[in-house]
């Protein structure tokens, strides 16, 4: 299995799993028999519509070939480390000059990518447990609290909202493709959750 599904399917089988395990303690409810189930059409959508969608400051074309990439590793059932080395081939086919800057490129747009959707497949399993245990649930942004965490999310560390609202940042979740580069680009935050 490639690394989107594996890492979207897996991250929200434990976004799932929390909530079971929290409903189970707070209000005594027995395992409903269902399971988070994230089907390869979602998955290859969730692809194809944020590939990419933050390498900020390169031309669209650019954009278009990573995400090619990218798409194409998912379909090929490629590892982060593969996928990484064809975008660091390409850079190195575009003639970057500095080999060093290369694999630190590479690397920030997979470490991104794989990010986004790792906190998609969360937050999407903590959605479909949210309905299917009909409960309500929150979310705590959560910092990686070292010398690295950039000053915007060292301020909302430890901000709880309702699961269906975004943070004050206006991201749902930690690497939402849809917030600006400067909010998720090697972002290594987090959310936990809480039922109510």
């Amino acid at each position: 299995m490639a690394i989107y599904p594996r890492v979207i399917e897996d991250f929200g089988k434990r976004g799932y799993q929390e909530i079971e395990e929290l409903v189970k303690k707070k209000k005594g409810f027995q395992n409903n028999k269902k399971d988070f189930d994230m089907t390869r059409l979602i998955i290859l959508k969730w692809v194809r519509q944020n590939a990419a969608i933050k390498c900020t400051l390169i031309t669209e074309e650019t954009k278009r070939v990573i995400a090619e990439i990218i798409s194409r590793g998912f379909q090929e059932n490629l590892p982060l480390t593969e996928i990484a080395q064809q975008i660091k081939e390409q850079y190195e086919w575009w003639k970057l000059p500095d080999p060093q800057q290369l694999t630190y490129r590479a690397m920030r747009i997979a470490r991104t990518e794989v990010h986004s959707a790792a906190g998609f497949g969360q937050h999407e399993g903590v959605l479909a447990a949210t309905r299917d245990l009909q409960v309500e649930t929150i979310k705590t942004w959560l910092s990686s609290r070292d010398d690295r965490v950039r000053d915007l999310h060292a301020a909302i560390d430890g901000q709880s909202v309702p699961i269906n609202e975004p943070f004050s940042n206006g991201l749902m979740y930690p690497g939402d493709p849809n917030g600006p580069g400067y909010e998720v680009i090697n972002c290594r935050c987090t959310e936990v959750h809480d039922v109510l």
